[in-house]
């Protein structure tokens, strides 16, 4: 409730006054006078036979909603001095200044005094904001006329006004530099998604040149293994012409092979001699992944039918369970690190590290060179997981090695990425500190894609539902075979704990 109506009573007449909560007690004595066509003459306000302090505001009285007041009026103006503290909130300052005078001078008199005494000029050239006690008076409203006494009551002998210059054209240029950017940074986007579509239909065109000379490849092979086996007899005489041609056929294959993305890997039959030297490691770099939609897999209803060997399985494990679990061994300390940090606009930032023994605060200048200017140094970082640990981020912590902490055992770490600043909007990574190839989307991480292809997954083999009937002069026999032969495999639904 932002305004609450008070029963105010005088000369045995009684009308309802509404007013705000942030409003004084002063403000409201002033709206009964007015509204009992009262003038020039002094108010006050009684409640159970005490008066109520007219400098205070009325959220602060103990005052509820439809209380009764009474209304006291008296021709004295009681005339009193007042301290007066003026703040100037200015562009790049803030300037005070302290006068004593009386509290039936208007506001812009006490303004004008102000000026004269100290020698400025405050009210002249741009328009303002005055702040006496809970009311915003502005520079051209007919407040500025009316007296203190009025506005702060008669029980106030000190008070602070404040006085701002308003800047209404700062915020809209501001505004529209934002929108520039955000334009200009939309147009970089379009572009760069342009080029990464360019970019996939060349791989995939590469990708199907590749595949038909593997085809080309494996039949050349296999019609050089039936004429093997059609020869038996000839097998030593053919053998040399036979690896001749073979030599031939995969230095060829290398040479065709050798300026596309990924070497053929399926050839097991090359001669001693034609070994290449293996590439050097490629060395990964930092990551950037955009939000994009995928579909995830839902087991079909066999996936949970248990069968025979499914239930004897599940039970030897139960009682492998009841036994006295193996001292877990010693774990040895990474020796690199892949940490993927989540930002609220659901971009993920994937960060390689070949050195454990960095130190945190190498971790977070790292991430700071890709960080928007103004979330630079004005963050936390918590841990992906429940219960979603905070990292202690200053001067001791930031000397500390990643291997020497206890949030960064694991070689792949889930980092959580928050900003300092509340209702902080993004974008907060630079996308342009990246190259083409290192912008990514979500559904091309290795976890999205087998759990989008699950459904393509070949099926295990089904083991056995049910006990066959076999002859009696063969149950024995076939009753070990089942006992030997039992299947490991368990449901997919089952996964024991360690």
């Amino acid at each position: 409730m932002l305004s609450v109506t008070f029963n105010i009573s005088f000369n045995n007449t009684s009308k309802k006054v509404a007013c705000g909560k942030s409003q004084s007690v002063n403000q409201l004595v002033q709206t009964a006078l007015e509204k009992f066509k009262v003038t020039g003459q002094h108010g006050e306000l009684f409640h159970n036979g005490k008066r109520v302090d007219s400098s205070l505001p009325i959220r602060l009285t103990n005052l509820v909603n439809n209380s009764k007041l009474v209304l006291v009026v008296s021709d004295e103006s009681k005339e009193k001095i007042v301290n007066i503290k003026l703040a100037i909130n200015a562009k790049n300052e803030i300037k005070s200044y302290i006068l004593k005078t009386s509290n039936t001078r208007s506001l812009r008199e006490i303004l004008e005094e102000f000026e004269k005494n100290n020698g400025c000029d405050i009210t002249g050239g741009e328009e303002f904001e005055l702040t006496v006690l809970n009311s915003k008076i502005g520079g051209n409203s007919e407040e500025m006329n009316s007296s203190l006494k009025s506005i702060i009551g008669s029980d106030v002998s000190s008070l602070v006004m404040r006085l701002a210059y308003l800047q209404a054209n700062s915020n809209a240029e501001e505004q529209q530099k934002i929108n520039e950017i955000q334009m200009q940074r939309m147009r970089e986007y379009q572009r760069q998604e342009r080029e990464k579509k360019e970019i996939e239909q060349r791989s995939r065109e590469e990708a199907a040149r590749q595949t038909s000379q593997q085809q080309q490849h494996h039949e050349h092979h296999e019609h050089h293994e039936v004429q093997s086996t059609d020869n038996v007899e000839n097998h030593k005489a053919s053998e040399a012409s036979n690896n001749s041609f073979k030599r031939q056929l995969d230095r060829s294959e290398a040479a065709q092979t050798s300026t596309s993305e990924t070497a053929t890997t399926d050839d097991t039959t090359t001669p001693e001699g034609s070994d290449q030297a293996s590439p050097a490691p490629v060395e990964q770099k930092d990551t950037l992944y955009i939000p994009s939609q995928f579909s995830t897999y839902e087991n079909p209803d066999d996936d949970y039918e248990m069968t025979v060997d499914q239930a004897q399985k599940y039970h030897k494990m139960i009682i492998n369970s009841s036994k006295k679990p193996a001292a877990p061994k010693p774990k040895s300390k990474p020796s690199k690190y892949s940490i993927r940090i989540k930002f609220p606009d659901r971009l993920m930032l994937q960060l390689e590290m070949s050195d454990p023994t960095a130190k945190l605060g190498h971790l977070l200048k790292k991430i700071d060179e890709y960080l928007v200017p103004e979330f630079q140094n004005n963050y936390n970082l918590k841990i992906g997981y429940p219960p979603f640990s905070k990292i202690p981020i200053s001067l001791t912590h930031n000397n500390t090695s990643l291997e020497d902490s206890p949030f960064f055992q694991d070689e792949k770490i889930v980092l959580i990425w928050e900003s300092l600043t509340t209702h902080a909007k993004g974008p907060y990574i630079v996308e342009n500190d990246f190259a083409r190839e290192n912008i990514k989307r979500i559904n091309e991480l290795p976890e999205i894609k087998l759990e989008t292809n699950r459904s393509n997954l070949p099926a295990d083999p089904s083991p056995r539902s049910a006990v066959p009937s076999v002859p009696s002069s063969g149950i024995s026999q076939n009753a070990e075979k089942s006992s030997v032969n039992t299947s490991k495999k368990v449901p997919k639904w089952f996964k024991p704990t360690k």
